[in-house]
């Protein structure tokens, strides 16, 4: 299983909210990035993409199954410290 161990915001566009979340696994020496898009509300995960190194979960420079993982990595980085009161609270996460 997959462990976000932390996660920074980086290029948040405030017109079209969009920002990407790029997630440290602590393993792989991986850049992961969640790009995603604010609507109505709520957090949709528009593309999961390894920028650098190796995936996380299998070691391939380029993996599916994590492309396929992007609510579930979302939903990891709302438990941490520094998103969970804005997730509990319904806030948005950037903006």
């Amino acid at each position: 299983m997959l462990t976000v161990l932390d996660a920074k915001v980086e290029n948040p566009d405030v017109e079209k909210r969009t920002y990407q979340l790029v997630l440290n696994f602590g393993h792989h020496q991986s850049n992961v990035r969640l790009f995603c898009k604010e609507e109505n509300n709520k957090t949709k995960v528009m593309l999961v993409a390894v920028m650098e190194g190796r995936c996380p979960c299998c070691g391939k420079p380029n993996c599916p199954s994590l492309s396929q993982r992007g609510d579930e990595l979302l939903a990891q980085v709302c438990e941490l410290d520094a998103f969970k009161a804005k997730a509990s609270a319904g806030e948005s996460l950037v903006f």
